[in-house]
């Protein structure tokens, strides 16, 4: 009975954050079938009104998910993380044009995401905007960088970007 509540209480605690979560950020290589994704959200708990959590979610094809957490009260990289959403850098407008011309497809590759709030100021309300990318751009430069710096928060956590390990 006990281990039913506690993992009611976990279950409640995690849809809560995702309802919550204002910033996420993932890659996900193409032919590994895995992805890792940082989730942010703001720290609910007594006490930590200046504080975030962040959850890390590591997907492989055929295995439980992986989830570590951490907050920025417990880690300094959790902090730089989320101080560093306010340089993700921002993609041209690059609207069609009436010519045709060559449309990328790309079957390989790793695939780049990142959700903030964004907005002119003002006064305006900030909205939530994604940005996507693939190797070899500022955004897959910015989302490794900031999964690096987290790795000091989870050490033992698997990524993505490891060839899977066979098992035995």
């Amino acid at each position: 009975m006990l281990a039913t509540l506690l993992l009611q209480a976990v279950a409640i605690d995690a849809a809560a954050f995702d309802r919550d979560a204002w910033g996420r950020f993932s890659r996900a290589p193409a032919l590994l079938g895995a992805s890792e994704e940082v989730a942010v959200a703001r720290d609910g708990r007594e006490g930590a009104r200046d504080h975030f959590r962040l959850r890390l979610i590591v997907r492989r094809t055929g295995q439980p998910d992986a989830i570590r957490w951490t907050d920025t009260r417990r880690c300094a990289a959790a902090r730089d993380a989320v101080a560093a959403f306010a340089s993700v850098p921002m993609p041209r407008p690059d609207p069609p044009t009436m010519t045709p011309g060559d449309i990328a497809v790309i079957a390989d590759g790793i695939g780049y995401a990142v959700t903030l709030p964004v907005g002119y100021g003002g006064g305006s309300l900030p909205q939530a905007a994604t940005f996507r990318s693939n190797v070899g751009t500022a955004l897959a430069r910015w989302v490794d960088g900031a999964l690096a710096r987290l790795r000091a928060c989870w050490p033992d956590a698997p990524s993505a970007m490891a060839p899977p390990r066979e098992r035995r």
